[in-house]
């Protein structure tokens, strides 16, 4: 049973790597112009975990009912040759005074994307410092304390927090500078 288990998985995970040749519309919409690595599949798997709906114009995204405002950030967080993705949502209906939201994608060695189960809420920073090959990440938004994030090796845990003060005096790199090094760098 569990021999059948695991060939059906993998047939399932060949299946979703290899088979995917068109973008589904809600993916081709994500990705719109974003240069990226990411294949075909890797593409359609990150719009399906981000469990957006496309707009009735085609144009745009619901989350549940609410329109929101998407962005991708493909970036090498760790330079691995391996794309990591930030997608941003935008809405203040659905995330109140700070209006955004994220999910940070990174690939895993089976089961391809997975978003980070502790990297989202608030408005993602770079910091300078690294661990493992990763960057500190702090999450800001409003408000005068902010949690910051240290790679443990497989995902992002809490840190501690770190006042406002201590973050202005850090050199930080926001998502969209940091994603657009990133796709400067690729061919």
């Amino acid at each position: 049973m569990k021999k059948q288990y695991l060939l059906a998985l993998f047939s399932l995970i060949a299946n979703l790597s290899f088979a995917q040749t068109e973008l589904s519309k809600g993916a081709a919409v994500l990705f719109g112009k974003i240069k990226s690595v990411l294949t075909v599949a890797e593409k359609n798997q990150v719009y399906e975990l981000c469990k957006l709906t496309l707009s009735n114009d085609g144009k745009g995204f619901l989350i549940d009912t609410y329109p929101v405002d998407v962005s991708v950030y493909p970036t090498d967080l760790n330079k691995d040759n391996k794309e990591d993705v930030f997608v941003i949502f935008s809405s203040t209906s659905l995330f109140g005074n700070t209006g955004q939201s994220f999910n940070l994608f990174l690939k895993s060695s089976l089961a391809g994307y997975k978003a980070d189960p502790n990297m989202s809420g608030g408005i993602p920073v770079l910091l300078p410092s690294y661990n493992q090959g990763y960057p500190d990440i702090v999450i800001g938004g409003p408000g005068f304390k902010f949690p910051l994030y240290r790679w443990n090796g497989k995902q992002y845990d809490l840190l501690k927090t770190i006042s406002d003060d201590e973050l202005q005096k850090l050199k930080t790199t926001d998502v969209e500078s940091a994603s657009k090094t990133y796709q400067q760098g690729l061919p």
